[in-house]
């Protein structure tokens, strides 16, 4: 009798560890997909820019002495306002030349000296900015400026708390020579400055930071597919393609490679469904599928 239970018992193990097995195989693969379209391919880099002032004017005493008052740094001043005062150590000169005026008007972008230190007739103590004609100046890598040119249209982005504003602006002036400037890691590279225009700059404070994206290059309304449903064995390129809630092989030439995409020669047309992520050992030809 115990001989027969135990019959019993092992017959109904191996059917359900058969049955779990069954079901393990026939069982739909969930995957992600992603149907076949087309769109513009775009080719670009991002560089940091400030926006600067077009014209600027260093600000010299005409005598030595201790400076009595100086104008801060940012405020803005008008034509006649008081900017410097010194106490001429030798009055030797005109107590109006111990002061120096606003010529026009603008902005303080610099100041070299504080209230109580010593002047001198041949040093700078500020600097005034007009806020009339703003440019943005950044640097660009030397590998990449035979990707750009006076006269080309750029994305300038502004990032105002946590949202961003895009305008365009135009490359107005590369300069002929690169210099070396220390990158934020630590490393010295060489880099060739340039100088951006735009109308939104007229809004823009003297200092403040944008960034600029340089399009290099623009392919429109071309059939992509995106990388990361891309595999390759040996010499030949593939992707998953569901037929069905069935996966099949697909054999894809590819064009141009883009950031994240690639231009589709041939081996898909518009509208075919395809895994997006083909990262995943489960794939396998005629295994069934269910989206997720």
């Amino acid at each position: 009798m115990k001989k027969n239970i135990k019959r019993v018992l092992f017959v109904l193990i191996v059917v359900a560890v058969g049955f779990l097995v069954y079901h393990q195989v026939t069982k739909p693969l969930v995957v992600d997909t992603i149907e076949v379209g087309k769109k513009d391919l775009v080719k670009d880099f991002t560089e940091d820019a400030i926006i600067t002032a077009k014209n600027t004017e260093a600000i010299t005493p005409e005598c030595s002495g201790e400076i009595l008052y100086i104008v801060e740094v940012g405020k803005k001043v008008k034509e006649g306002d008081l900017l410097l005062k010194i106490d001429d150590e030798d009055d030797v000169i005109d107590d109006e030349k111990e002061k120096i005026y606003a010529k026009t008007n603008g902005v303080i972008t610099a100041a070299y000296a504080k209230k109580g230190s010593i002047a001198n007739a041949v040093t700078p103590v500020l600097e005034i900015s007009g806020e009339k004609g703003k440019y943005a100046k950044c640097s660009i890598e030397t590998s990449d400026v035979s990707l750009v040119k006076e006269g080309n249209t750029v994305t300038i982005v502004e990032s105002i708390g946590d949202n961003t504003k895009e305008y365009k602006g135009k490359v107005k002036e590369i300069l002929s020579c690169a210099s070396t400037e220390i990158s934020a890691l630590g490393l010295k590279e060489q880099k060739v400055s340039l100088k951006i225009e735009s109308k939104a700059f007229d809004s823009m404070l003297i200092g403040a930071k944008v960034e600029v994206v340089f399009e290099t290059k623009k392919i429109k309304d071309t059939l992509y597919v995106p990388k990361t449903a891309v595999y390759k064995e040996e010499d030949t390129h593939y992707v998953w393609v569901v037929k069905d809630d069935k996966l099949a092989k697909n054999v894809v030439k590819l064009g141009e490679d883009f950031d994240y995409d690639y231009v589709v020669e041939s081996g898909l047309e518009a509208g075919d469904i395809i895994v997006k992520d083909c990262n995943n050992k489960k794939l396998k030809v005629d295994k069934k599928i269910r989206v997720n």
